[in-house]
Parts: C-alpha cells; structure tokens; sequence
C-alpha cells in the first residue's frame, strides 16, 4: 500500500471515528447508537475533524 493510500485511509478513519464518537455522547447503550446511525442520511464531523482538514491543506501547500 503506499503513502498516499496510507494518509488518504487515516484521514477518513479518523474524521468517521469523530462523527460517531460525537453522537455517542448522546446515546447510553451501543444498540441506541447504531439505531441512530442507520437512521442518518449524513454524518456531522466537529471542530476536531475541521482542525484535521486545515493542517492537512496547509501541509499540501506549503
């Protein structure tokens, strides 16, 4: 696998980790959680993921 690859998969592991760790907060039991989360049609990242994008572009560009 390269490095392209590699960054591209860590990337959306991590902003799809930051959508579903954002609704857990809201739901007590697992089984609520991935009711919610079939229920969706889109996920919602947080500042965190929004932090991640904008120092991934400035890497690019600098």
């Amino acid at each position: 696998m390269d490095l392209e690859s590699k960054y591209l998969g860590g990337m959306i592991g991590s902003a799809l980790g930051d959508c579903i760790g954002q609704l857990a907060f809201f739901h007590s039991s697992e089984e609520s959680l991935l009711k919610s989360i079939d229920q969706l049609h889109t996920l919602t990242y947080t500042d965190d993921t929004a932090m991640a994008i904008g120092l991934a572009e400035s890497i690019i560009r600098n």
